[in-house]
C-alpha cells in the first residue's frame, strides 16, 4: 500500500469516532423526530402509535400559545447578540483611556441589591 493511501485512511480512524459520535447523537434523533412528527405518538410505550399525516402541524399553527412562545423565542434570538455586542464594547472601552476609568469599571461591576 502507498504511503499516501495508509496517510487517507488514518486519517479516517482518527475521524471515525467523531462521525460515529455525531451520526448516533445528532442525526439519529433528528430523523427519528422528524418521523414522529407526522404520527400521534403517545409515549415511549409506542401504543397506538398511526400516522396522521400533517395534523400535528395544522394543530400547532392554530395554537395562539405556540405564536407567543415563537415571539418570545424571537425577542430572545435578538437580545443575547445586541447585549453580548453591548457587553463588547462597554469592556473595550473600559480598557481603554478614559477620565474616572476606575469609578466607571466600580459602577459597571456593582451589583444592585434585590428588592
Amino acid at each position: 500500500m502507498k504511503w499516501m493511501r495508509k496517510q487517507q485512511l488514518l486519517g479516517y480512524l482518527f475521524i471515525l469516532p467523531s462521525v460515529t459520535g455525531i451520526t448516533l447523537f445528532f442525526f439519529v434523533p433528528l430523523i427519528f423526530t422528524i418521523a414522529l412528527s407526522f404520527t400521534s405518538w403517545r409515549g415511549p410505550t409506542g401504543i397506538g402509535t398511526e400516522f396522521i399525516g400533517l395534523q400535528n402541524f395544522q394543530r400547532l399553527f392554530n395554537d395562539e400559545i405556540f405564536y407567543t412562545a415563537f415571539g418570545n423565542t424571537i425577542i430572545y434570538l435578538l437580545h443575547v447578540p445586541v447585549a453580548v455586542i453591548l457587553g463588547f464594547i462597554i469592556a473595550n472601552i473600559l480598557n481603554k483611556r478614559v477620565f474616572m476609568k476606575s469609578s466607571l469599571r466600580a459602577m459597571f461591576f456593582f451589583t444592585l441589591p434585590d428588592k
